[in-house]
């Protein structure tokens, strides 16, 4: 495919530029638009098509003309910028009014390099919940339900769906040029926030509750506890005394 590209390319520029030729050599001198898409022209000969688009769109913010949109789809092509050569190769060939365009050598050509772009795209249907918003490779798109299926130029791409209240999804998948594919974007519901919870110390007993009641109430047993032993030991103490009856010296005489 990629040898394919180049020959395309390589084919189209060959004949734009045999097209251009006399044209431009008779006006570059007088108007600064068509200076800018002569060194475009020459640029892209040399393979050189950063340099030939930055020029072409010089030339088309000067003045805006189909046949300056067709260059720079010409040089996107040659920087496999697919969508982007789709949209203004598409473009120029719109137009009927314009004798370049209309010229027919040109127009095969310009239609080839259309071809070319457009069997490196391929398109994707997003379907889910509503109201999600989807974001692709970084770049927000819209909000499903979206309007059709999204264009997008061969080689992996990451959709991303968000949506208040739910947890994001996202998904990975890889364009084919020609290609359609369905992706559905399963967003979940987000887990609800924890509760505060407010944390009691042994040291520190809160009003009311079960660490103080119960305290409280193991004081009171332990007081309880060491009043009956106190007791019981009185009555041992009594009931284990023997009787003892006056001795002579006034002291008691146990019996």
């Amino acid at each position: 495919m990629e040898s394919v590209t180049r020959a395309t390319c390589s084919v189209i520029i060959a004949s734009l530029t045999l097209a251009w030729g006399g044209f431009a050599g008779a006006t570059a001198s007088v108007d600064p638009a068509e200076a800018l898409i002569a060194q475009g022209v020459r640029a892209r000969m040399k393979e050189q098509p950063g340099e030939a688009l930055d020029l072409f769109q010089k030339a088309h913010a000067l003045s805006p003309t189909p046949r300056n949109l067709a260059q720079m789809g010409l040089a996107e092509v040659a920087l496999r910028r697919w969508l982007d050569a789709e949209t203004h190769l598409g473009a120029a060939l719109a137009e009927h009014d314009t004798l370049w365009i209309e010229n027919r050598r040109n127009k095969q050509a310009l239609e080839l390099a259309l071809a070319s772009a457009r069997s490196h795209i391929g398109s994707v249907s997003i379907v889910g919940q509503l109201g999600t918003d989807v974001i692709v490779n970084g770049k927000a798109t819209g909000r499903l339900p979206l309007s059709g299926p999204i264009r997008l130029a061969e080689g992996t791409v990451r959709i991303e769906g968000t949506a208040p209240g739910h947890r994001p999804s996202a998904i990975q998948i890889e364009i084919v040029g020609g290609g359609r594919d369905t992706v559905a974007m399963d967003v979940g519901l987000a887990v609800p926030p924890l509760l505060p919870q407010v944390l009691v110390t042994e040291d520190e007993p809160q009003p009311g509750s079960s660490t103080t009641w119960k305290t409280w109430t193991g004081a009171a047993l332990l007081a309880a506890s060491a009043a009956g032993l106190a007791t019981g030991a009185i009555w041992l103490s009594l009931d284990g005394r023997r009787s003892c009856r006056p001795s002579a010296g006034g002291q008691c005489e146990w019996l």
